[in-house]
């Protein structure tokens, strides 16, 4: 494993590395914790993933979260996605049994590991996999997080393709928040858990920077699921501070090292066999991952940078990336095959937007007009490495090698998008929002060595795939009661917000062109499952929901909540069916289901959360119509809340460790189908986790605690693609713990 010798190191890197960042006169920056200075309810805070433009969170004419450091460092969250749980609308399937490697739900969309119909961003870019679509969690360590901000429904008016169930996007940390800070962490745990990050800002010369760095290693619950990654970036201003421009370079490398347990049949858990066993037809399977980007990004406001003038950014981002990965497919309980895949990509992002603000006869209103680019090339090949019954896989050597090859190509997508988003106030209590996007993508795949023919007839042996989408949006924000001002004591608002649009996902490259033959016992007796005459999906999404926000400054109060109802009908689903045994545009199905939140903060940190979804993903066309879509849960609760006990210390820390904190996170899964029948049922589950985290001095102790009652549970599975009775499930892991140190400086003296 790559990353033995590294562990120690990284703690020292990060804290040393101020040295290089260090800055001239001493500051102090601002506790992440209510005060009664700064008290106001959490609906007052400022997205720009909604509309691409700045905006408070309360006049988003969409359903929207927003997660700030405040959140993100509760003692119970560890990592990205352990905060996104808190997020109702969002859940996350376990394959791995301790929350790695986790599985997107959203607004009853499910990839299955396959895809994802989630655009995950970060600082404003795609990050998702250029051949399927996949997120990779770990590419980024909470610590370098500042905020997360959610868009749940259908966003391709904003954000476009992929888009389909909703938009995360992770802003990093950058320096201008804390001129000179720093932080480190390491939590060491069961199951062979050893982890740390660091961060740390400052100012270099008279321009300021950021830089982070966090690894991860574990054993893992299962047998053969050993893990380890680290992840380093880092940003400097190239243009000094200065009112209206900015320009920043940025830089982000991760890797990894996965292996894959797989799942394991219901037969052998109820033959008495531990969870944690492995499956023999799995213990090849591996991801070796790597990722390097560098991008600039930067602003600029002509005249004097005020509030009615106009406002233009961008951002040029390159990325190059190395897959390896070992992959089985079980055809059936009694014959899997094993190919290896090597697949490098190398691609450019490029986007820019002007925000024109409006005003027409005594009516405020902003005009949003931008581009999107993107263009990759992916180059790949499979070698086999295996095939045959679990009696092959066991006897087979410790260390196997992949043998010929079997197939190669080069593939290549582009796309490029022109929208257009308003917004306008026509009265001071209304918000009317509009948008308009057009989409087009290009995808074209050669075949090396493989006799292939062109699906529009042209005799060629590239394949390709052209689509286009126009993504229609409207919407309103209107404040029932309140002043809508957003300032402290006793304020608070009531709104309404309803919206309505397109929204499309387009094939991925490997569902249009992977080649991966895969054993059949018919003629040709190999065959591919990919499709190049798929469809993009299409639905139509509607939405209705309230916000409710209010603050007590005299209590030092703040509470928030919110409601939405969805739906969304969409059409050319896209689904793997096994009669044909290929990807194909099956029919059909409609989203939708209700969402509640609610949020009560107070001065001292006291903190409690509550979160209620219904997901009612119903298949409206195929073989199995009126049925609940597999896997998605039908019923997710959340709740949860911290607590801090004595007095806050007069020089806390930033973040945390000012005071003894006790955190409680509940999460609870019903209502899941693992068939597209719904034969059969998943059992409910309820997950808890708790952690304590204690100050002393400037170091922070943390004491975690992962399902802390033990339960025994799967949070998904399938059956047996070949038809018979097995099911496979991936289990959890019982209750593990999990112990940290943290410390912080919010100010350094140094030279320039």
């Amino acid at each position: 494993m790559i990353f033995s010798s590294f562990v120690s190191a990284v703690p020292l890197w990060g804290w040393g590395l101020m040295g290089a960042l260090a800055q001239s006169a001493a500051s102090t920056a601002t506790p992440d914790t209510l005060t009664s200075d700064t008290l106001r309810f959490h609906l007052d805070r400022v997205i720009v993933t909604a509309t691409r433009s700045p905006q408070r969170l309360a006049e988003a004419p969409a359903a929207t979260s927003l997660m700030e450091r405040t959140e993100l460092t509760q003692p119970t969250v560890n990592r990205v996605v352990d905060a996104l749980e808190q997020i109702p609308g969002l859940t996350f399937l376990d394959f791995h049994g301790t929350g790695d490697d986790p599985q997107p739900v959203i607004r009853g969309f499910y990839g299955g590991g396959e895809s994802e119909y989630l655009l995950l961003l970060l600082d404003g870019v795609p990050v998702t996999r250029l051949h399927d679509g996949r997120i990779n969690w770990d590419l980024v360590p909470l610590a370098a997080v500042d905020r997360v901000e959610v868009v749940r429904g259908g966003a391709s008016p904003v954000w476009g393709d992929g888009a389909l169930g909703g938009v995360v996007n992770l802003v990093t940390r950058r320096s201008g928040a804390s001129p000179s800070y720093r932080r480190v962490e390491a939590q060491a745990g069961g199951l062979g858990l050893l982890a740390g990050s660091a961060y740390a800002a400052g100012a270099v010369g008279p321009r300021t920077a950021s830089a982070w760095g966090g690894f991860q290693r574990s054993d893992g619950f299962r047998d053969h699921s050993q893990r380890e990654g680290g992840s380093l970036g880092a940003s400097v201003d190239l243009i000094p501070a200065q009112a209206g421009k900015s320009l920043t370079l940025s830089t982000l490398h991760h890797w990894r090292d996965t292996e894959n347990p797989g799942p394991i049949t219901q037969a052998t858990l109820d033959q008495g066999a531990s969870p944690r066993a492995t499956l023999p037809v799995f213990r090849f399977d591996e991801v070796l991952e790597s990722r390097h980007r560098l991008g600039v990004d930067g602003t600029f406001t002509p005249g004097n940078g005020g509030a009615r003038s106009v406002k233009v950014s961008g951002h040029l981002v390159g990325e190059l990336s190395r897959l390896t990965e070992v992959r089985t497919l079980p055809l059936s309980p009694f014959f899997a095959d094993s190919q290896e895949r090597s697949a490098s990509s190398r691609r450019l992002f490029g986007s820019g937007k002007a925000e024109v603000p409006l005003e027409m006869g005594g009516v405020l209103g902003r005009i949003t007009v931008g581009f999107d680019l993107a263009l990759g090339r992916m180059e790949n090949e499979y070698r086999a490495v295996l095939s045959g019954g679990p009696d092959t896989y066991q006897s087979a050597p410790v260390a196997l090698e992949a043998g010929p090859l079997l197939a190669q190509g080069v593939g290549m997508r582009g796309s490029a998008a022109l929208f257009l988003l308003t917004e306008v106030n026509p009265r001071p209590r209304l918000h009317l929002h509009a948008g308009l996007r057009r989409d087009d993508l290009r995808d074209r795949y050669t075949p090396q060595g493989v006799a292939t023919s062109n699906p529009d007839g042209e005799g060629a042996t590239a394949l390709s795939s052209r689509k286009s989408a126009w993504s229609p949006s409207v919407g309103l924000n209107l404040l029932l009661a309140g002043a809508g001002n957003g300032i402290g004591g006793s304020s608070g608002e009531t709104r309404l917000f309803a919206s309505l649009g397109r929204s499309f996902r387009a094939a991925t490259l490997d569902q249009l062109f992977d080649q991966r033959a895969t054993p059949v016992p018919f003629p040709p007796y190999a065959i591919t499952t990919s499709n190049p005459l798929l469809r993009p999906q299409r639905g139509i999404q509607g939405e209705v929901g309230l916000r409710y926000g209010r603050s007590w400054e005299e209590a030092g109060i703040a509470t928030d909540a919110s409601v939405a109802a969805f739906r969304m009908e969409l059409q050319d689903q896209l689904d793997f069916d096994l009669a044909q045994f290929k990807y194909v545009n099956l029919g059909r199905s409609r989203q939708q289901g209700l969402e509640l939140s609610g949020a009560l903060r107070h001065t001292s940190g006291t903190r409690i959360r509550l979160g209620y979804t219904l997901q009612h993903a119903q298949e409206r066309g195929g073989q199995n119509p009126g049925t609940q879509l597999k896997a998605v849960p039908r019923h997710t609760f959340t709740a949860g809340g911290s607590v801090a006990f004595g007095a806050a210390s007069g020089d806390s820390p930033p973040e945390g460790g000012s005071r003894p904190m006790v955190s409680v996170s509940v999460t609870r899964l019903g209502g899941i189908w693992l068939d597209d029948a719904n034969h059969l049922p998943l059992e409910s589950f309820t997950r808890v986790d708790a952690g304590v985290s204690l100050p002393l001095g400037r170091f922070e102790l943390q004491l975690e605690v992962r399902n802390a009652l033990n339960r025994s549970y799967a949070s998904t599975g399938y059956p047996d693609p070949s038809g018979t009775a097995t099911v496979y499930l991936h289990p959890a892991a019982g209750r593990t713990f999990q112990l940290g140190m943290a410390t912080s400086a919010p100010s350094l003296p140094g030279t320039r």
